[in-house]
């Protein structure tokens, strides 16, 4: 995918989102952002915001696209297509953020340290959950509005210690072999 496209040599892409096939949004790492716009994948980097930290995740179904990530301190992006550029609007002092997720009018994040953001308007704060201290790597909103996280120890081997968490309203029964 990314032959042809200007990016930093050695560029990883990392995950992808869309609201239709037309319209597809690609993050990596060194900052780096695409999209698809049906015609042709163009860069729109958003390093110099990021001060170059990987973006691990990009949610594209909300009203804007949103992506996350950083190592030290966590980025939360959000895409102005007006103005054509990446607006960071993280909490100061944010762990790593490496996912975002939309749905049942809600946006959430989540990170290191068991870290939960959740989005009102333009900004974002911490929602004290307490449900883990692991890093979490990726969320879903169901439709009823609950937030599932997956993660576990994600930044340094042995990559172990998997967790799954719920907060919501539903009774959730246990893993199977738990």
């Amino acid at each position: 995918i990314s032959e042809g496209v200007a990016a930093p040599p050695g560029t990883l892409w990392f995950k992808v989102d869309g609201r239709a096939a037309d319209d597809l949004w690609i993050v990596g790492s060194q900052g780096q952002a695409l999209h698809f716009g049906g015609g042709e994948l163009v860069s729109v980097s958003a390093a110099e915001v990021s001060s170059g930290a990987s973006l691990f995740t990009v949610d594209a179904q909300g009203e804007d696209v949103i992506a996350v990530g950083g190592a030290a301190e966590g980025v939360i992006l959000h895409y102005s297509s007006s103005e054509d550029l990446w607006i960071d609007r993280a909490p100061e002092f944010s762990p790593g953020i490496n996912g975002i997720c939309s749905g049942a009018g809600l946006t959430r994040a989540v990170g290191g340290q068991g870290t939960v953001y959740s989005r009102d308007g333009d900004s974002w704060s911490y929602e004290l959950l307490g449900l883990t201290l692991r890093d979490y790597h990726a969320c879903a909103i169901s439709p009823e509005g609950g937030l599932w996280a997956v993660g576990g120890q994600i930044v340094s081997r042995p990559l172990n210690a998997g967790v799954v968490a719920y907060a919501g309203s539903q009774s959730v029964p246990a893993l199977p072999g738990w």
